[in-house]
Formats: structure tokens, sequence, C-alpha cells
């Protein structure tokens, strides 16, 4: 699999970009809200990656420092995707 266009992405109306370079053009199919979820959710893909990557490579049995962050990121990423963070 080839690597993606390194993040962080944002959402300009109908466009998901990365430093000027244009990701994604989200159809506006749907109605307003769901079209806007849309692109925030696409917009939050690099992040959202990240997170379950680090999830995924965490030791079960060990709870420290590293695995709050972790958590902390991955709270961070949900509220981007879903718009509670810009």
């Amino acid at each position: 699999m080839n690597k993606h266009t390194p993040g962080s992405w944002y959402r300009m109306g109908d466009i998901v970009a990365q430093d000027g370079t244009t990701i994604a053009i989200v159809s506006p199919r749907y109605d307003g809200d769901e079209w806007a979820a849309n692109s925030m959710l696409i917009a939050a893909a690099p992040d959202l990656l990240e997170v379950c990557q680090r999830l995924a490579a965490v030791n079960v049995f060990s709870a420290d420092n590293d695995v709050a962050q972790i958590i902390m990121q991955a709270c961070d990423a949900v509220s981007k995707a879903t718009g509670e963070k810009s």
C-alpha cells in the first residue's frame, strides 16, 4: 500500500486539503449536516489512523504515561472527526 498524504488535513467547505493541496472534494449529495460531517471525518483520517496505530502497538499490561497520552490523542482525533474541534 502506498503512503497517504501526511496530515494535518483540514476542511475548507467541500474541500479537504493539506498545505494547499486538495486531498478530497466532498460531494454535497446529502443534506448540509451530513456533507459537513463527511468532510470533517475525512479531514480527521490521518489523526485517527495515527491513534489506531499507536493503540495497536500498546502492550496491554503496561499502563503508564504513554497510554494516557495516547488516550488524550484519541479523544482529540475523535473531537476533530465529529466537529467538536477544528
